[in-house]
This record gives structure tokens, sequence and C-alpha cells, in this order.
């Protein structure tokens, strides 16, 4: 049932993102068992974007944002591919939670400051293992939408910051409260040279 749930909800996605030239989107425990990079993208029903650092930085301490989604064109480090891989929550035996590690930069994807505060905005550190840098996928449902979130250890999820403007540069992400709003669903595909 969980299956047909998944592909009925990203029927719609699939398309336009596959129109995008980047691929289908996998199941996220493909993502997770593949041990390949995986473009983290978003369709918020006006464009389709892929999870990035900010000027393909490589130091920590630099920005995540979403942007226009760049094609792979070779087996190069592209800074908009993320390696997932299986971690366990702290004191806990629960191994659904995941890093989230840049293939440019080998840093993890984490929230500013360790913070528990919704809107606080999204960063690549050192990883370091830390509950701050510790994701896992969930369905989150609102009414008849059901999304597929990227939920942090402290229950909020991955989400567009709507509040800045940008000027077409990206748009910011911020961890906020889990709401089934199409800027908090995300897709991973595979990377293909």
């Amino acid at each position: 049932m969980k299956c047909a749930l998944f592909v009925l909800a990203s029927l719609w996605y699939c398309v336009t993102a596959h129109a995008e030239g980047l691929g289908k989107p996998i199941r996220p425990s493909q993502a997770l068992k593949a041990a390949k990079p995986v473009a983290l993208t978003n369709n918020d029903g006006k464009s389709v974007g892929c999870i990035g650092v900010d000027k393909a930085a490589i130091e920590p301490d630099k920005l995540v944002m979403r942007f226009k989604c760049d094609l792979p064109t070779s087996d190069h480090k592209n800074n908009q591919y993320w390696f997932l891989k299986a971690t366990k929550a702290e004191n806990e035996n629960d191994t659904t939670y995941f890093t989230i590690v840049n293939w440019k930069s080998g840093k993890c994807l984490g929230v500013n400051g360790g913070s528990s505060d919704p809107g606080v905005t999204l960063k690549q550190f050192v990883c370091d293992g830390k509950a701050n840098q510790k994701w896992r996928w969930s369905n989150i449902k609102r009414g008849n939408r059901t999304a597929l979130s990227i939920q942090n250890y402290d229950r909020l999820c991955i989400a567009v910051d709507r509040s800045a403007v940008h000027r077409g540069q990206g748009d910011h992400l911020v961890q906020e409260r889990c709401n089934a709003a199409p800027d908090q669903d995300w897709r991973p595909i595979p990377f293909r040279s």
C-alpha cells in the first residue's frame, strides 16, 4: 500500500521532473541503499528545484538553497548531488535516520546553530554526527494532500523560505513545522552521467 501511495503522490511530480531531464525519482529506501549520489528535488507547483550549496562552496557554514536543477553532464562532483548515509538517532536504535552529505564538499546538511526553532536556515557543516545533521523521510498528511518530506531530529521539515526575496539566486531553505505544503515535498533522483 505504501508503494502505491508513493506512486500516486509522485505521478505528477515524476512527469514534471522527468521533463526537466533529471530522470525519474526513486523510493527513499532505494536512495539509502544505493550508495550513489542523488539530487533532492522539489516541485512547488511553479518550478522544479534541487538542493544545492550557495555558490557551490566547499567551505563549512555556507547556506544550502533550492536552485534550478543542473543537469548532470559527467561523473564530476556536482554540488546539487548528495549521499544519504544511514545513521542512528541519539540514544536510540532507530536506524531510519540518515545524514545528507554533499558530493562536492563532503560536508553535511544541518540546521544552523543546532536550533530547534522553526524558520532557522540550513547550511553545510563538517559532519559531526550531532542531532542537527540527522534526517529521515516522512509522509506528512494534511487533508487530502500527502507530502514526502525530509524531517529532522526535532520533527521539523526542510522547506523553502517564502519570506525572503532572492532575485533569482536561489531560495533559502529553512526548517519549518511539517504541513504537507508543496515546498516541503522532496524526491530523490539518482545521478546519471
